[in-house]
């Protein structure tokens, strides 16, 4: 039968066919984790990734280069030296996070295989959610971050903008503390974009971060999905296929990790979402996943725990654009 032991929670035991403790190696379990950590996680591979394994330290010095100019050279007259604007950040890495299960051994003898790959998925799919979640803050100007999955703050947001033309600022006060989140519209699309362009943004390596609502009004827009606008052969065919791979250009990924936004009226019916270039965040990995196991002989049960130590932190401000938009 499962123990309590503190916030943690025993697996139950069962009934099923026998499975040894043996199935329980850290090794084969770190490994197998990999997999579905890397299925899930969506902006972890959309930004810049540092491996700092083996190393020391608790901190990263980043300089984010300016651009300098080149000069009209008079004759017979001194060069002019380009000034040095580059400007450093620092990542701390400072996030221990971890997955832990406390399992019997009268249900390690008894369960099923299925049950290890069930932890298996599940920690793969936290640790992603949680790394996600940091990054997803980092698009945030202010205020506390709250737990994966918690209500932001609309004043936090102090650089977003709204979907519907992308240049409105969003505010949460407005329309009687209900906020201005509109949806995205092809308008709001192309200003983002070109916002990005002013500011000699790459165009390689953006991409559409959308929380699933927005999928939802993309498909609604004609020049997204119509076959006049797509085309007629294979995947270019979005009524057939359901598949929309870009916008103008630009990759398209959803998922549900997008933030839910507070007006000031307390209702959380906003989301937000963002268009981004790699460059702007930076994840820096000290601590790949890893396994630990210890059997606890006064519980008669095996601890597993899957833990990493990574830093996060905004790089170029000028690389996202975050919206807001109804959810």
């Amino acid at each position: 039968m499962a123990t309590a032991f503190g916030a943690g929670n025993f697996i139950a035991s069962t009934t099923n066919a026998a499975q040894e403790a043996g199935a329980f190696v850290p090794e084969q379990w770190s490994n197998e984790v990999i997999a579905p950590y890397k299925n899930s996680r969506i902006l972890a591979g959309l930004v810049t990734r540092w491996n700092f394994v083996g190393q020391y330290g608790d901190t990263i010095h980043v300089p984010t280069f300016a651009r300098g100019s080149a000069n009209d050279k008079a004759q017979e007259s001194v060069v002019t030296p380009n000034v040095t604007n580059s400007t450093l950040t620092n990542v701390t890495i400072d996030k221990h996070v971890e997955y832990t299960v406390l399992l019997e051994r009268f249900a390690e003898v008894q369960a099923m295989p299925s049950m290890r790959r069930a932890f298996v998925d599940d920690a793969g799919y936290a640790i992603s959610r949680k790394i996600d979640w940091d990054l997803h803050m980092l698009a945030r100007t202010t205020g506390t971050a709250p737990a994966v999955g918690g209500d932001v703050t609309g004043a936090d947001y102090g650089d977003a903008v709204i979907g519907s033309d992308g240049s409105t600022a969003w505010d949460p006060s407005a329309s009687a503390s209900a906020g201005n989140a509109a949806a995205l519209a092809d308008a709001g699309v192309r200003r983002m974009l070109r916002d990005m362009d002013d500011n000699n943004v790459p165009m390689d390596g953006r991409a559409w971060v959308l929380p699933p609502v927005e999928l939802q009004s993309l498909r609604g827009i004609a020049r997204y999905t119509e076959q006049a606008f797509t085309g007629e052969a294979g995947g270019s065919n979005v009524i057939r296929t359901g598949l929309m791979g870009n916008l103008y250009g630009v990759p398209v990924y959803v998922t549900s990790n997008c933030p839910f936004v507070l007006d000031d009226g307390s209702s959380n019916d906003q989301r937000a979402g963002m268009l981004l270039h790699r460059a702007a965040f930076v994840l820096v990995e000290q601590l790949k996943i890893e396994a630990v196991s210890d059997f606890l002989s006064e519980f008669l049960a095996t601890q597993l725990t899957w833990h990493t130590i990574y830093g996060t932190a905004e790089v170029r401000a000028t690389n996202v654009i975050p919206f807001i938009v109804p959810s």
